[in-house]
């Protein structure tokens, strides 16, 4: 069955509005686990620098770590 274009819209938003929460969730996470665990974190991030390609993302599962 096909998708009407309302239907294609709407998926879309939807995604759009997942990954941007997603983002701002991440970004959110990184405040705080800079903020709360600043030399923990500082270590943690010198060891993981060799794979340091999205901060964000990075920062979001290293939090995850400290708590």
């Amino acid at each position: 069955m096909k998708m009407k274009t309302l239907d294609k819209a709407k998926e879309a938003s939807y995604l759009v509005a997942q990954r941007m929460a997603e983002s701002s969730i991440k970004e959110s996470c990184c405040a705080i686990a800079q903020t709360m665990f600043r030399r923990e974190f500082e270590i943690i991030v010198k060891q993981q620098r060799h794979n340091w390609n999205c901060t964000k993302y990075n920062s979001y599962h290293t939090l995850r770590f400290l708590l």
